[in-house]
This record gives structure tokens, C-alpha cells and sequence, in this order.
């Protein structure tokens, strides 16, 4: 009887010990995550986008958006001169494709609410910037948009 119990005392420990983890309450405070999704094309240069999320204080965020885009410029202008009469001419470069760097940065607000979703408990992250809230789910070190569509599959990795 006594092993009986020793055993299913121990069974429970077990199986109580992935339930613990798993409610444990992530800390944002102090934290970045970043969803990185730019790659160096030969003919272009850097194309896409990264997104880092700052969580500063308990309430306080900055997300800060970085977007390439590809661009058509001219090239540097040449001077050619005229070796017969020593006139020098100006001359414009050829167009080439390449890509700048845009950033931009919002700050907000943020709260975090444990919610069951499909009998499991997780941790919901609500970001408000200008008056407009978007939602986000905890997996352990990654943040996923609750209502990302097929189009936007964009998924944050917290950085160590």
C-alpha cells in the first residue's frame, strides 16, 4: 500500500511539473522581440521588413518598423573629355536598381491577460497605439498576431 502511494505521489509530481511551467506568467518588462524577414537579392539589394517590439516598463512599448524598398536612381555623373579639342562633357549615369531603408517608430501601451483558448491557458498581449489595439499570443519565446491572416504570417522571436 505504502508503494502504491509513494508511486502515485511521484506520478503526480510529474505530471505536475510540466502544468507549473506552463502557467508560469512570461515577464515583458525589460524584454525585445523581433520578426525579421530581410534577405540581399543580387540585382536589388536588401528587400522585406523587420519589426522589434520594446517592452520598456510595465505598461510602456515602442515598436519600431524597418522596410526596404526597392528604388530605380541614376548613376553618378561622369565627365568625358574630348581629346581633339579638350571640351569636357557631362554625362548622367545609367539608371540601377537598388533599395532604401525606411524606419519608423510608434509608442504605445500594452497590457497582458491570461485567457482559454480551446481549453488551454495562455497569455494574451493587447498593444494600443493611436486608439487602435492588436492582439497577440505568448508561446513560450514567441509572440504570434492572434488575428493574422494567411497573408501575414509574422512571428516574433524574443531576443536573448
Amino acid at each position: 500500500m505504502k508503494r502504491k502511494n509513494l508511486f502515485l505521489a511521484f506520478m503526480a509530481f510529474l505530471i505536475a511539473i510540466p502544468l507549473t511551467s506552463c502557467a508560469k506568467k512570461p515577464k515583458l518588462s525589460g524584454t525585445v522581440w523581433e520578426y525579421d524577414r530581410v534577405v540581399m537579392m543580387n540585382d536589388v539589394g536588401y528587400v522585406g521588413e523587420k519589426e522589434s517590439i520594446i517592452f520598456s516598463s510595465k505598461t510602456e512599448v515602442t515598436i519600431l518598423k524597418e522596410e526596404w524598398i526597392p528604388t530605380i536612381m541614376e548613376g553618378t555623373p561622369r565627365e568625358l573629355i574630348d581629346p581633339a579639342t579638350g571640351k569636357s562633357t557631362i554625362i548622367k549615369g545609367e539608371k540601377h536598381r537598388t533599395s532604401k531603408m525606411t524606419k519608423k517608430d510608434f509608442k504605445g501601451t500594452y497590457t497582458m491577460k491570461k485567457v482559454k483558448v480551446n481549453g488551454n491557458k495562455l497569455y494574451r498581449v493587447y498593444i494600443t497605439i493611436d486608439g487602435k489595439t492588436e492582439e497577440y499570443t505568448i508561446d513560450g519565446n514567441l509572440m504570434i498576431p492572434a488575428t493574422s491572416s494567411l497573408s501575414d504570417q509574422r512571428v516574433f522571436k524574443k531576443k536573448e
